[in-house]
Order: C-alpha cells, then structure tokens, then sequence
C-alpha cells in the first residue's frame, strides 16, 4: 500500500520522529517552516505538552498540519530546508525516489535560521502557498526551475529566532 500525506504515516514512524523533535523543542523549528501553521497550532501543540508526563508535541504537530492536505513529500522538503537528515531519513521510503538526493544536497544550502512566524532580517515574509489543496498535487515549495536541483526546495530564506 502505498501512502502519500501527512496523516497516513505509521505510527512508529511518527513516534521515530518525535523521539527527535520533541527533545529540546526542536518540533518548534519545524512548525514554523511549515506552511500554514499558524501560532494557534503552535501554541496547541505547547499545551499540550505542558498537560502530559509524555511530551508528543511532534505528534499533534504531524496531524494538524496533515489534516491541511500535506503530503510526505512535502514533510521530507521542510526537512531538508532544516537539514534535518536524520529526519529525513525516517520518511525516506515513503518519498517519491527523486527527492532523495536532498539528503545530500541540502547540506549545500545555507543554514536557515527561524523566527516564530515573522519575517526575515531583511524584512520579507515566510513564503506560503497561494492556495490550500485538499489534494496538492504539487510540492508546496516547487518552482519551475529548468536546471537547478533545488527547484523542489524554491527560495531558501535566512531568517532570526528569538526566544
């Protein structure tokens, strides 16, 4: 059976994955790199984890950001922005085999520093789909970009993050 967004991912993957997202917050990172999550979603996610033993903010991260239509795909693209490898490698056999050579090439890229749903130092905004899809049948960061490997990534932003 093959599986294609967000929410269908098995749960010991999801657990794989907050195993290392939750540890220090870096869930926080990723949350907001992705698109359409909003501050509501991230603060949900905090109380959360503020009412449990158990932190699994990565888990209520995964699911409200899956029920916005997001694909697989679209998870292992917010990855390797962050160059998460280690993450990426947990999803891996569940992404389309011409995205894997972002494991490598990600690392190329310069290093993305967020800030809670602002903007970048030099004053332009986090880059959103112009429109939700039930179905993206597009990566949420495609360009079409004849010649560069980074076409499926789109414009990588440097951003600040205060705490």
């Amino acid at each position: 059976m093959s599986i294609t967004y967000v929410f269908e991912l098995p749960t010991r993957v999801v657990l794989d994955l907050g195993m290392i997202l939750d540890s220090g917050d870096v869930w926080e990172d990723v949350a907001i790199t992705m698109p359409d999550i909003t501050d509501i979603d991230i603060n949900d996610c905090r109380r959360l984890r503020d009412n449990r033993t158990e932190s699994r903010s990565t888990e209520a991260l995964l699911r409200i950001w899956g029920s916005k239509g997001y694909t697989i795909n679209d998870l292992y693209k917010v990855f390797a922005r962050l160059k998460m490898i280690r993450c990426m490698k947990i999803i891996k056999e569940y992404v389309e085999p011409d995205l894997h050579m972002l494991e490598t090439d990600c690392l190329s890229l310069p290093d993305v520093i967020t800030s809670p749903k602002g903007n970048s130092t030099d004053g332009s905004s986090f880059v959103k789909p112009s429109t939700h899809h039930i179905h993206p049948s597009v990566s949420v960061y495609s360009k079409k970009t004849e010649g560069s490997s980074w076409s499926s990534l789109g414009d990588v932003e440097t951003y600040v993050f205060f705490y």
